[in-house]
């Protein structure tokens, strides 16, 4: 139940906020669910088979693929957005976790668009 919890309060940080709060996600996820407690971050470790903080990041970059498939925004906007120092340290995990490119997203988002207009 407090996997879940913590599940729930990162995706809803990272999905559903126009842009990440300063604070870090220790303080966060102590804040809203009164936790601080080392064990429950080797329990989740255990259970979810990431850490917290790896689970945060593959969040942050789902949210980047998001961002680059569905929003018009730059590197620089997004990685403003979520809170990166800067882009190319979000480019740079985002290579390290997908394998490919921000670029390749947003090649898939031109040759989606291109493909709904000749259906038109």
């Amino acid at each position: 139940m407090v996997i879940d919890r913590i599940i729930n309060t990162v995706i809803e940080v990272v999905h559903y906020s126009e842009k990440l709060p300063k604070i870090s996600f220790t303080d966060i996820l102590s804040k809203q669910l009164s936790l601080s407690d080392e064990s429950v971050l080797k329990i989740f470790s255990d259970v979810k088979g990431v850490s917290i903080l790896q689970f945060i990041i593959l969040q942050k970059v789902e949210r980047v693929k998001e961002l680059l498939l569905y929003e018009k925004m730059s590197l620089a906007e997004i990685a403003d957005t979520l809170n990166y120092k800067n882009q190319h340290l979000m480019v740079a995990q985002f290579k390290k976790v997908t394998g490919l490119a921000p670029s390749y997203f947003s090649d898939l988002k031109v040759y989606r668009d291109k493909l709904s207009t000749e259906k038109c």
